[in-house]
């Protein structure tokens, strides 16, 4: 048999249809890896997530542990150190909270009392200026509004932050507000306030 000769429509049509399923070969090799592009990101969200999940319920146990170590580590001797300045504390309440239009107002994180005068104490692992600023806040809260079943009346509030560290100059600033600032130095925790400082002052309104 008489091999056709191929004209050039031919031709024009094989590169046509191997255009065509080249394109085609493509397009599914595209599709393809767009799908294990898409499982794989969704599949690399999913192990972030859980990552995620799990390291902040692993921090939330480190700053649980850290706060309760640092409050251990203060509590039994701040009695001691303020009737020492002469303030003649002898009652100390932990997570005190006050409430305005029955929500969540303020919480202290310890409350010291004396006949006239109260003692608001911030306690942090680590001491920030914002943690400062909110303490401030949080004490002209208090002297407006009175902790849930506690007498505040005719007493004078003083405030007072404690930490195992700071940061930088933040125990200075906190000092210049007027708080008691309550620092470790070796391995005790004090008052580092001199004898001639004058606390800052809050009146209670009720």
């Amino acid at each position: 048999m008489k091999k056709k000769k191929l004209t050039k429509q031919d031709v024009l049509d094989l590169i046509a249809a191997s255009n065509a399923k080249f394109e085609q070969q493509m397009s599914e090799s595209n599709a393809k890896f767009e799908q294990q592009m898409s499982e794989s990101n969704a599949k690399f969200e999913a192990d972030l997530k859980k990552s995620r999940k799990e390291f902040d319920k692993k921090m939330g146990s480190l700053t649980g542990f850290l706060g309760k170590f640092t409050e251990e580590m203060i509590r039994p001797n701040i009695i001691p150190m303020f009737q020492a300045k002469g303030i003649n504390v002898e009652t100390l309440l932990r997570s005190v909270v006050g409430k305005k239009d029955g929500k969540d107002y303020y919480e202290i994180d310890w409350l010291l009392i004396d006949t006239d005068i109260a003692i608001v104490v911030e306690v942090k692992t680590k001491l920030t200026r914002d943690d400062v600023d909110e303490h401030l806040d949080r004490l002209a809260k208090i002297s407006e509004i009175a902790p849930k079943h506690i007498l505040l009346n005719e007493k004078t509030l003083l405030g007072a932050v404690a930490a195992i560290t700071y940061e930088d100059g933040v125990d200075r600033y906190a000092y210049k507000k007027g708080l008691y600032v309550l620092k470790q130095t070796g391995n005790l925790v004090s008052i580092i306030n001199e004898e001639n400082f004058k606390p800052c002052e809050w009146k209670t309104n009720y």
